[in-house]
């Protein structure tokens, strides 16, 4: 057997594992947000509910698998929930970085045609995503 043909038997997709250690450690603790008031803890259950929720979200907004969804947030644990739950709903993540200035973004949201887009509204500058993507209409939820 041929090293591609083993490696490709056994590869499993970042939401094949994700599904794996939620079904066997689904009370352990994945993620820790820390905060100005400690941190908070989230199991792999509660992440997996969570998930769910947002993928069903996505679909509900009449989204299909396939589509682009931009994640333009911190590294945090919401932003692995988004990346997960675009995952789950068939979609595909598209990731903008905070560092990137405004013409980048521009340039990513266009040329990747994005549908929708997670972003840390406290954390971020969202004057720059107004900027860079004059046409979307930005909600806090």
């Amino acid at each position: 057997m041929s090293t591609e043909n083993s490696l490709s038997d056994s590869f499993k997709t970042p939401l094949e594992m994700f599904y794996h250690w939620e079904s066997v450690n689904p009370e352990k603790v994945w993620l820790r947000q820390p905060s100005d008031d400690g941190c908070t803890d989230y199991t792999w259950s509660q992440v997996g509910k969570e998930c769910r929720a947002i993928a069903a979200a996505l679909t509900n907004m009449g989204l299909n698998a396939g589509d682009k969804v931009g994640i333009y947030a911190n590294n945090c644990a919401h932003r692995v929930m988004a990346d997960v739950a675009i995952m789950m709903a068939g979609m595909t993540s598209v990731p903008i970085y905070p560092s990137m200035p405004t013409d980048k973004i521009q340039y990513v949201a266009e040329h990747s045609e994005m549908k929708a887009l997670f972003s840390d509204f406290a954390a971020l500058n969202c004057d720059n995503v107004r900027e860079a993507l004059p046409g979307v209409s930005l909600k806090r939820r």
